[in-house]
């Protein structure tokens, strides 16, 4: 594993302009131009250091305080920026490694001693796994395909995430649980409710199906960054949250949650650098490319000379991934609360494939929705503009909906 360091020298990828109002349609105008999209193209190629194989640990270089003269110049030449106001206290531990290792034993012993010290320590950005194709076993391959084409069928039971004042291109899907979005729900999951009454049998197959692939996304973590899937579960559990696979409120299956919510983006996605509203110390993301038609993936489109793929980019530090010609795939355990990062896709589409990924986290909006929700808040209480009782918008509750429909 490769270790690298970046000192904070924040690069502005793309003009912002202000939109006329608050539409869908004024935000989507006030997008970067194709311009835009070439010229920020050209400052990641040509400014930023750029990644496309190996396993890599990012961490930010803490730059040495300045004093007395230098101190008060530095002081007149900074502009403020927005904090994230629920960062926490992060592990300056790369989670990416084994929580057995004898490298992480020792990287403890170097952390407790620049404690002890008082000197700054560096702080973990991300660790990024490329595996290519050729080091892919015939059951990963198998495992990786059933997940892309499982989320590719997930399209018809959850709407497309309607955000643009953060999306650029493309699109993106959610899976899992959310805070509460209408009248009386405490929480709820990410439904579209007319497509599950539509393919409603297809939708209680597709749950089943939801059960492994959610066992097989955690071990596609679990191999390469046991120690963040571990923290994540002990998050999650300890709150009594449920995993994003769990239809219901009340799951005993324990060992393999680590996310209350998956959200995925495919059709040249690109969105605006941003930090997350994390609950967990750690998001995990990964990338690859598919094939548009059936979601199946396509670990050799890197042989295409026809297609090419995007950037993720971690534009305060002018580190990006580069998965232009990205061999197999890309995993990505990174610190999405507080470090900006982005998706850069400045190519026209293919006709038949399209880059994908899939991002798990914690949302902290989740949180404080089923923290709500155990401190007994809503027992006897109904909603003070409809006396509408409150209810979680679980699978029970889309079940109900639906069998009135056939009665």
């Amino acid at each position: 594993m490769k270790l690298m360091f970046r000192e904070k020298d924040p690069v502005k990828l793309y003009p912002i302009y202000k939109p006329a109002d608050s539409s869908h349609k004024a935000y989507r105008k006030a997008h970067p131009t194709p311009d835009d999209f070439k010229a920020a193209e050209d400052i990641i190629l040509k400014q930023f250091t750029l990644i496309d194989h190996g396993h890599v640990a990012l961490y930010e270089r803490v730059k040495p305080e300045k004093t007395g003269k230098d101190a008060v110049e530095g002081k007149k030449g900074e502009e403020p920026r927005e904090s994230n106001k629920h960062q926490t206290k992060k592990t300056n531990k790369a989670p990416a490694q084994q929580s057995n290792s004898k490298s992480q034993q020792k990287e403890d012993v170097n952390n407790e001693e620049a404690q002890k010290s008082d000197k700054p320590v560096d702080t973990f950005i991300a660790y990024i796994h490329f595996t290519p194709s050729e080091e892919l076993s015939q059951q990963d391959k198998e495992d990786l395909h059933y997940v892309t084409t499982f989320l590719h069928q997930s399209r018809k039971f959850v709407n497309v995430i309607q955000l643009p004042q953060k999306i650029y291109r493309g699109n993106m899907w959610t899976i899992g649980w959310r805070k509460p979005q209408t009248e009386g729900e405490m929480a709820g999951r990410y439904i579209d409710t007319p497509g599950i009454k539509k393919n409603f049998f297809a939708y209680l197959d597709h749950l089943g199906d939801g059960v492994s692939a959610s066992s097989i996304i955690h071990r596609l973590f679990y191999s390469i960054t046991d120690a963040a899937v571990n923290a994540a579960n002990k998050l999650l559990t300890s709150l009594g949250m449920p995993h994003y696979s769990d239809a219901n409120l009340n799951n005993d299956d324990l060992d393999h949650k680590f996310a209350s919510n998956l959200a995925f983006t495919r059709d040249e996605f690109s969105n605006k650098p941003h930090c997350d509203d994390d609950a967990g110390a750690t998001a995990f993301l990964l990338l690859t490319n598919i094939n548009k038609k059936d979601g199946s993936i396509a670990l050799n489109s890197h042989l295409d000379p026809t297609f090419i793929g995007p950037f993720f980019v971690f534009p305060d530090h002018k580190v990006a991934i580069d998965l232009r010609k990205l061999n197999g795939i890309c995993r990505v355990v990174f610190d999405a609360g507080q470090f900006e990062h982005c998706t850069h896709n400045n190519q026209p589409a293919h006709s038949t494939l399209t880059p994908f990924g899939f991002s798990l986290q914690i949302s902290q909006s989740c949180v404080d929705a089923f923290r709500r929700i155990f401190s007994g808040y809503y027992e006897n209480r109904v909603t003070p503009k409809n006396n509408i009782p409150y209810y979680l918008g679980d699978h029970d509750y889309i079940f109900n909906q639906v069998v009135d429909k056939f009665e």
